[in-house]
């Protein structure tokens, strides 16, 4: 008889981020493993996975939280007053968060949890709320594995990321007490969990890594049917970076180191191209757009459809990860799985200390 698993997670839109394409493809390889999983998604859409009885979450809406989280986001369109920092420093979280969580709450309820044999929770970025409400359901806890993607709160951030944010002390509360109740603690990396280890010190009994993978199915997508955008030329020496450019990213000594071989070897300027594909953070703009307009440079600035980037990591000549410029990466990105797919040469622009670098090796 198959193991019977209950998944909660926020959301398994690929497009959505790298944290929900992550979380999916640890879903998709349970299903194809022949685990009987059950998964309740708040992804906002109908999302069928093989295998698996997937639950759309509805979201609540007649209960005082969503009146609440309304009527501030009503109150700040109208008078750029903004009041959710100062409720979320005293209570901690946001309204929205914890309408979403009660969402999560009511859907519990509705199910009959006795023959679980296990009950996963996942998060993205900052969001626990599958955490948030499994705490609600003790009966769970023995068999509960609680999945940590990223430090938490942000103030346990690394240095260049890190700052004391509303609620945080009622968040470390939180997380101390999901730690406390969960039987085993997941991590996508190595270096997460020691570092996460010295602000919550019970996870070295419970911990388990289960890194980023990539999905079964992934291999089977079709390519001839996926376009490519006119601004990626195969015929080219395509260097692509696929993900959001935030301010601890900056990829500016690339760029400069671009030019540099630009320079240099003239005769690969008609046939080389440095690619990024996703948003970029308001504070990294106005330096990015000192190299603009740049024949080689090309910026989508927005998101593009998970399988188009895929297909494009495979077709680039060389896929680069940008890290945090810090002491300590502990993080692994979402696209790394991305990369390894690919099977092509990867540039990894990051501390020495990062799990990214001790997974491919030092060289």
């Amino acid at each position: 008889m198959s193991k019977s698993i209950l998944v909660l997670v926020d959301s398994i839109d690929q497009d959505q981020s790298s944290g929900a394409r992550a979380n999916k493809a640890l879903i998709e390889n349970l299903a194809y493993l022949g685990y009987a999983l059950t998964v309740c998604h708040y992804s906002r859409k109908a999302i069928d996975i093989d295998g698996a009885i997937m639950l759309n979450i509805r979201e609540q809406k007649s209960n005082w939280r969503y009146l609440l989280s309304r009527s501030i986001r009503l109150f700040r369109r109208y008078t750029h007053i903004d009041f959710s920092q100062f409720f979320e420093r005293r209570i901690g979280f946001s309204f929205t968060f914890l309408n979403d969580a009660y969402s999560f709450v009511q859907m519990l309820k509705s199910l009959d949890l006795k023959p679980f044999d296990s009950v996963i929770t996942l998060s993205q970025g900052e969001s626990f709320l599958t955490h948030y409400a499994t705490l609600k359901f003790p009966e769970c806890h023995s068999q509960w594995l609680a999945y940590i993607h990223d430090p938490y709160p942000v103030k346990y951030y690394p240095t260049e990321y890190a700052f004391d944010g509303p609620g945080t002390a009622q968040k470390i509360k939180f997380m101390t007490s999901v730690i406390k109740s969960a039987r085993q603690i997941g991590f996508p990396s190595l270096l997460l969990k020691d570092w996460m280890i010295q602000y919550y010190p019970l996870i070295e009994k419970k911990a388990v890594i289960i890194p980023h993978q990539i999905s079964a199915k992934a291999k089977m997508i079709k390519s001839d049917k996926i376009d490519l955008p006119e601004f990626f030329d195969t015929s080219k020496f395509n260097l692509l970076h696929a993900g959001n450019l935030l301010g601890q990213r900056s990829p500016r000594a690339l760029i400069l180191a671009y030019n540099d071989f630009l320079d240099k070897n003239t005769e690969a300027i008609e046939r080389s191209t440095l690619v990024f594909i996703g948003h970029i953070s308001e504070t990294l703009k106005p330096e990015l757009n000192n190299f603009l307009p740049h024949h080689n440079l090309f910026f989508s600035k927005k998101s593009l459809p998970f399988d188009l980037v895929s297909l494009m990591q495979k077709l680039a000549a060389v896929n680069i990860i940008i890290e945090g410029q810090g002491e300590i990466s502990p993080f692994l990105p979402g696209k790394f799985p991305h990369c390894i797919m690919a099977n092509k040469p990867i540039l990894v622009l990051s501390p020495k200390r990062s799990e990214t670098r001790r997974l491919l090796g030092h060289s």
